[in-house]
């Protein structure tokens, strides 16, 4: 009897979970990294790789590097993540990630690349809190590839409604829609994943609706409070300072050129952290004895620096594409760098987007940018016909917006 029911029960639960099986399987998430990679590479389109489910970007991130042989690689946190190919002359990938959380992680990640290919140029990121005593030291790469209780994740999308029914059951039956390139749930729902050359796109953040309150209150109750990236210090922790030059001096041996970049904040949090400064000490510190290595570097924590404005960030700490392209105009001091830059698609996006997070792209959406940070932006693109700027007013916004945490641009909603 006990077969019998056990029996009954499998199969009703066969019956149950295998249209989410299908549509896990028709919108990419089952797909293998090598084979996600591959048809990402030979896509020459922008082909998004955003996953839902799986906790895997190391394992991606390298998987894609193994099809590239890049002279240039940018290596960091997520705030890199929109350094993107087209600003770049030669060959270009984004190894940045939000896997790469500490020092650590970065060096694990750099040994890794270096194995398969050392580029000539190397964007190296620090963030000044991985120069706190309490950063974790932990090595150990979350990766999930696959869970018992991946089969059940539609049921409860569906419930929260950040898979609409309609996506649901097109995708059942259909697959993803002809012309469109993406892997993955979160690709396939909300445009956001990464693209061939490793940079994200935060699409649904960026287009979606404005939230009732402002984006950057968290950020100053954090930085007066002093939790998470905003913790209180005086001193950048010696071990770390130690491990960066540790660093720096192996890949001058191995003959990699190196520009260290400090990446920019949003004026909005500048601003929190410079009404306290005795409780930063450390930053300025860090950036002081960053200017003083023999390293070329831009140092981007100030947004004034590169004319930044908080509507050209996607949130407290993750600059957009327009703030990315500041940051690069800065390069092009480095001599090292200069030949390596499109000058003419920086130029492009700070003159023709200026104030936007995001540089317009009908391949992965139709949808205009929207005040989606609640500070009063005026989303407004200009477009160079002759010696005339046409202006049109981005106003229509999405219906349906799953927000990230305050600062972790990078999360993924759905998951």
């Amino acid at each position: 009897m006990f077969k019998f029911y056990c029996f009954h029960f499998l199969f009703f639960l066969a019956l149950l979970i295998s249209p989410n099986i299908l549509f896990l399987y028709r919108s990419g998430e089952l797909s293998s990294l090598p084979s996600v990679t591959a048809l990402q590479q030979a896509s020459g389109a922008v082909c998004l790789y955003g996953t839902a489910l799986h906790n895997d970007d190391f394992a991606y991130k390298l998987e894609s590097y193994s099809h590239l042989q890049p002279d240039i690689v940018a290596l960091g946190s997520s705030r890199l993540l929109v350094l993107r190919s087209r600003l770049f002359q030669h060959a270009f990938y984004n190894a940045a990630s939000g896997t790469v959380s500490s020092l650590e992680r970065e060096r694990q990640m750099l040994d890794a690349i270096l194995r398969m290919h050392a580029p000539k140029h190397l964007l190296l990121g620090v963030d000044f809190w991985w120069f706190l005593p309490t950063t974790s030291r932990d090595l150990a790469v979350p990766f999930v590839r696959f869970a018992t209780s991946h089969p059940f994740r539609p049921f409860v999308w569906l419930m929260q409604k950040k898979v609409p029914l309609s996506t649901y059951v097109s995708t059942i039956i259909s697959g993803i829609p002809s012309g469109m390139c993406r892997f993955g749930v979160e690709a396939l729902v909300n445009a956001r994943g990464f693209a061939p050359d490793g940079s994200y796109y935060y699409t649904s953040l960026i287009t979606g609706p404005k939230p009732n309150t402002d984006a950057f209150d968290a950020i100053r109750k954090d930085i007066q409070q002093g939790v998470w990236y905003f913790q209180h210090a005086q001193h950048p922790d010696e071990t770390r300072w130690q491990a960066l030059l540790s660093l720096l001096e192996e890949l001058r041996v191995r003959g990699v050129d190196v520009t260290l970049i400090l990446p920019p904040l949003a004026p909005a949090a500048l601003k929190a952290m410079q009404s306290v400064p005795a409780r930063y000490a450390y930053v300025q510190e860090l950036r002081d004895r960053i200017h003083a290595l023999p390293v070329a570097s831009i140092d981007a924590t100030d947004p004034a620096s590169i004319a930044a404005s908080d509507c050209e960030f996607i949130d407290a700490v993750h600059m957009g594409d327009v703030a990315a392209a500041r940051v690069l105009k800065n390069a092009e001091k480095i001599p090292a760098l200069l030949s390596s830059l499109n000058t003419q698609a920086i130029d492009s996006s700070i003159n023709d987007a200026a104030g936007l997070a995001m540089m317009p792209d009908a391949r992965l959406t139709a949808l205009p940018e929207t005040d989606f940070l609640a500070i009063g932006c005026q989303k407004v693109i200009r477009s160079r016909i002759g010696d005339r700027r046409d202006e049109v007013q981005w106003s229509r916004p999405r219906e349906l917006n799953p927000r990230p945490s305050p600062y972790h641009g990078d999360a993924l909603p759905l998951s």
